[in-house]
């Protein structure tokens, strides 16, 4: 354009790019920008531009965040961030559409109407009327739906963005309480099409911020963690995206399962009001869930929604995170946990709905959360929670018909490759009914037929086993043995030597003094293990282990990866019963680390502690492992003081790791 500065091309009467009001945002992000490259440049005394998570604690304080209470400092800054390359991407946008015009010519192409208010300006809505968005403000709204209805229009013209943020303020409380303006919004919504094309940029142009105040919380808001990947604002986009996808052909061939019970939905539009307030919440202290759901609930009795609808807004928003905490945290064969969640949802409606916001939840939380093994999970509780619902009684109901039915199963099975009923009554009798319970009928028989190959029947071999779940996606490992002292910290100290995640475990002590193990396990990747070698090597480690005296192994310490050092998650041990199956229960919250387990089991053979099952969870940097223990002799650890040793011993040992 033959000018030489940014400047020149807001004042230029022959250029017209910039308006005064953009080449001010221009600089100042600019401006802003190269602040937090030359703090970099002076943090690691060297040219370094990318903003990892080694110095965003350092520049926040450079900025003047130092609250550290939460991460609040680094928090504060990254949203500052988030928003000012957020404000580039809107002016580029206007850029690129002007440039388009300019060199392309595309402005010489006349505009089509639409109608007296809007014209297609070759693929681009642009008003037809200047002044439009100050003489009729509805159509601050309606502009995004015609948008979102007209096939052919691909975004907004740059004269149209421009006007659109010159008159957001505009949208205030009297805006917002306009009938008219309401069922626009609740229009957008109600589309089969379009809808995150629609809210992604009403985001990006403010306009949703302006006509729900408490979404302009979570613009830009950044979490630090290894948990969450996106901003709270393209989470929350991210997750009505998935949920639109499920109504699409491409998403029933990639989720059948959540593409059909998405098709029994009466109303769509309350699934998607779910996801846009879901996390709302976040960053204003207090439970996000709690305070969100207040806040869909007035949304939506002032955007004239059904009681009904929109109590059912608001109890999604508050129970959002229910089915993935109990996947994750509870034993789905439980018949208590089945019966508590079902009283919780009390509807197939409801139960539904929560079902598909959980999974398009975690799917837009972070690409590799959602992995075979926690989808396995959560269809598995839903499956049991339908099933009471309709029946009033789960799958795993725990009575003496279902357990003989089982057993007869595994007989009838194994007859065929010659173990006769009374080998397997006499090997089950030594167990109590749990075991019956706690394992699918094809690994009660893997179980027996494996133990039926040892060379001494009477189990004084080692017996393992593994192979691969299609229940639940997962590696199933198994352990028949003696019992002996360390044994769950000899058998998790193999299996992290091979860099394997464990993330369920059942711990079956039988009443002649045999343990039978079961291990679910993923590679790093969150996959099955498919190599035979990588099997047998695991295997061999493990019998290694077992046969050794106890000060003979060891566990090779992994170097803790980079990310993880620059979290400091303080442990948390917290104590609760399980009186119906005689277990105390712990729940261990810490920081990832190499060798996690094998210390928690080392903590508890020292506490003279017994292992009976395991639930094991970790989000990003952070470890949520529950553990079901008795004493050595069976009974549950009720004592205040020997609850504060655990504690005390657990927190020592996760704390002093190098």
């Amino acid at each position: 354009y033959g000018v030489k500065s940014l400047k020149k091309l807001s004042t230029s009467e022959d250029v017209e790019l910039l308006n005064p009001e953009e080449y001010k945002a221009l600089i100042e992000a600019r401006d802003f920008l190269w602040k937090v490259r030359f703090a970099l440049h002076q943090l690691t005394g060297r040219k370094t531009d990318r903003l990892l998570f080694d110095h965003q604690r350092d520049l926040a304080h450079s900025f003047g965040y130092t609250n550290d209470e939460n991460n609040q400092s680094i928090e504060a800054f990254m949203q500052r961030y988030y928003r000012n390359i957020s404000a580039l991407e809107r002016l580029n946008e206007v850029l690129l559409g002007l440039l388009r015009e300019h060199i392309l010519n595309e402005n010489q192409i006349p505009p089509v109407p639409i109608n007296s208010y809007y014209n297609n300006h070759n693929g681009y809505l642009g008003l037809a009327q200047p002044d439009l968005f100050s003489s009729h403000p509805h159509t601050l709204l309606e502009v995004f739906h015609m948008m979102q209805i007209i096939p052919e229009v691909k975004g907004l013209t740059p004269n149209t963005i421009r006007a659109l943020r010159q008159n957001l303020d505009l949208i205030n409380d009297d805006f917002r309480q306009n009938p008219h303006n309401k069922q626009i919004f609740i229009n957008i919504m109600s589309e089969s099409k379009g809808i995150t094309f629609t809210l992604r940029r009403m985001n990006r142009y403010g306009v949703l911020a302006a006509y729900i105040p408490a979404f302009a919380n979570i613009v830009g808001r950044m979490q630090y963690d290894l948990f969450h990947a996106y901003t709270v604002d393209d989470h929350t986009l991210n997750v009505i995206r998935n949920i639109r996808r499920l109504s699409t052909p491409k998403g029933e061939e990639e989720s059948p399962f959540c593409s059909k019970i998405f098709k029994t939905l009466h109303k769509p539009m309350v699934l998607y009001l779910a996801g846009l307030f879901h996390d709302i919440a976040k960053g204003r202290g207090g439970s996000h869930s709690e305070l969100g759901a207040k806040d869909a609930l007035a949304f939506c009795l002032s955007h004239e929604l059904s009681q009904h609808d929109a109590e059912t807004v608001s109890w999604l928003v508050q129970q959002h995170l229910l089915l993935s905490s109990v996947a994750q945290r509870k034993d789905l064969s439980d018949p208590a946990v089945i019966k508590i969640v079902s009283g919780t949802v009390l509807t197939q409606e409801r139960l539904n709905y929560l079902y598909l916001l959980t999974i398009c939840d975690i799917r837009g939380t972070n690409p590799t959360l959602l992995n075979s093994w926690k989808h396995s999970l959560l269809k598995e509780l839903y499956r049991a929670t339908k099933k009471f619902l309709h029946s009033g009684r789960p799958d795993t109901d725990n009575t003496k018909e279902l357990i003989n039915t089982k057993k007869q199963d595994v007989i009838q099975q194994l007859a065929k490759a010659g173990i006769n009923q009374d080998t397997c009554l006499a090997f089950w009798k030594h167990f109590s009914n749990e075991y019956i319970l706690q394992h699918s009928i094809e690994s009660l028989a893997w179980h027996l037929r494996e133990i039926s190959k040892s060379k001494t029947p009477d189990g004084t071999s080692i017996v393992t086993g593994i192979r691969e779940n299609t229940r639940n996606n997962s590696s199933l490992l198994f352990i028949y043995a003696k019992d002996q002292n360390d044994i769950f910290i000899k058998i998790t100290s193999a299996i992290e030597q091979h860099h394997l995640t464990v993330v369920a475990a059942r711990i079956m002590t039988s009443n002649n003094g045999y343990v039978l193990d079961t291990f679910n396990l993923l590679t790093n990747e969150g996959e099955v293990i498919s190599n035979t070698d990588d099997k047998q090597q695991l295997l061999t480690t493990i019998q290694r282990n077992l046969v050794q005296n106890e000060s003979s192994y060891s566990f090779k310490h992994v170097r803790m990866p980079r990310q993880l050092k620059h979290f400091d998650t303080p442990t948390r041990v917290e104590f609760s019963e399980d009186k119906l199956h005689q277990h105390t229960i712990v729940t261990i919250r810490t920081g990832d680390q190499a060798g996690l387990l094998t210390r928690i089991g080392q903590v508890f053979s020292e506490q003279a502690v017994s292992i009976h099952g395991a639930r094991i969870s970790t989000l990003g940097e952070i470890a949520e492992d529950i553990f079901y223990i008795t004493s050595r002799s069976g009974s549950l650890i009720s004592n205040k003081e020997k609850q504060e040793k655990i504690r005390q011993a657990l927190e020592i040992k996760l704390s002093n790791f190098d």
